[in-house]
């Protein structure tokens, strides 16, 4: 079968051991094209992850296909028909053939997400001298912590050429919200407690209710924001919230809430970013059922203190690096969802977890500045 043609302009290479989806390329490529304008991008890969493949969400606007095998031929033929810029190599391992293929033909490499476990394997063995050889090239070495650029230094690259900036991670945009409306709600409401279950699925409803209970309990005028995983849900959701004797406002309606709602059923189309903004503490819907839930640097981003159930299905590395960092907590089943939500909506435990996670999201996105940086430079110095 041959390969689609070349597109023109500049081309990157992206080459991974593991595709896991798209997030992180699109992030980088989206901030890179605001930089330098038009840029296509060519991804390999040498084996996907389950289930990538019908991870996206849309079409990827970059060209994806399983790497050259490891053979000087294969290397050279796609090298010739590909006749990539520049070459980006997340992680290991390496590949001492096609690397050398690559340097054959004077291509720029960069290594990005180069991990302490990873530096010690190349295809499976340690091969005394050869990590200095396939690693040495790299024009910049981005490392995810300071162990991996210990080891890189032992093995004899420059100090110059590593920079840690940690993992080249998925940084999506926020959604927008209406400032004015915003403030408007929040004479309204505040300074009652609020929080947030975003994107939550039918089989979920019950969940939520029963937790709302408990934290009612321990949070004086508790206001649960509802937002339906699928909108056109919300008459059904506020009828059946209704039947258990809760004051419910319905968004799409055009309610507003008032001092005596307790629930508001937010199933208007494109306005979750309101509520994110509103609410100190957002519960990701899905995560319990395993339906799907929301990127949980989302909430990060806008100053909400994300809980979660064991499911974050692709976004389990970004949910687990704000856990690390402490700005998650992660419930096991329903039963202590109330309770977790409690002790978050705490005002200096919600302050301490939205810190912590507004750091992730700020490191992550220095992570794709600086990436981008480097493909210009890489860029212009090809084009001179």
């Amino acid at each position: 079968m041959r390969p689609s043609p070349r597109p023109s302009g500049p081309l990157i290479w992206l080459h991974l051991p593991l595709y896991e989806g798209s997030g992180p390329i699109r992030t980088l490529l989206a901030r890179a094209r605001e930089e330098m304008g038009p840029l296509n991008a060519l991804v390999t890969f040498d084996k996907p992850a389950p289930g990538a493949a019908d991870d996206d969400d849309e079409a990827p606007d970059f060209v994806l296909l399983p790497g050259p095998a490891e053979s000087q031929s294969d290397t050279a033929a796609f090298l010739a028909h590909w006749r990539p810029d520049l070459l980006i190599w997340v992680g290991g391992p390496f590949r001492p053939v096609l690397l050398a293929e690559v340097d054959a033909v004077g291509l720029p490499r960069v290594l990005i997400n180069a991990k302490a476990d990873a530096l010690g394997s190349i295809t499976g063995t340690w091969v005394p001298g050869m990590s200095r050889a396939l690693i040495g090239p790299f024009r910049h070495v981005l490392t995810t912590d300071e162990d991996a650029a210990l080891r890189l230094e032992r093995m004899g690259i420059e100090r110059g050429v590593l920079e840690i900036t940690g993992v080249l991670d998925d940084d999506p945009d926020p959604p927008p919200c209406d400032e004015m409306e915003r403030a408007q709600i929040a004479a309204m409401i505040l300074p009652r407690p609020v929080w947030l279950g975003a994107a939550v699925p039918l089989q979920e409803i019950a969940t939520l209710l029963g937790a709302f209970r408990v934290a009612q309990r321990r949070a004086h005028r508790l206001l649960l924001v509802l937002d339906p995983a699928t909108p056109r849900d919300g008459g059904a959701i506020r009828d059946r919230l209704a039947a258990e004797g809760l004051r419910v406002a319905l968004r799409s309606e055009g309610q507003v809430p008032d001092e005596h709602t307790e629930i508001i059923v937010a199933d208007r189309r494109h306005e979750l970013g309101l509520w994110l903004r509103m609410a100190p503490t957002t519960y990701l819907g899905g995560s319990l059922a395993g339906s799907g839930c929301l990127h949980p640097y989302i909430p990060a981003a806008l100053g909400s203190a994300s809980v979660h159930g064991p499911s974050l299905g692709r976004y389990e590395t970004a949910g687990a690096r704000l856990g690390h960092a402490g700005a998650t907590r992660h419930i096991d089943g329903s039963r202590t969802l109330g309770q977790t939500i409690a002790q978050v909506l705490a005002p200096d435990r919600a302050a301490a977890m939205a810190h912590a996670g507004y750091m992730v999201v700020a490191a992550n996105a220095a992570v794709t500045n600086r990436l981008t940086e480097i493909i210009a430079n890489v860029l212009d110095e090809v084009a001179a």
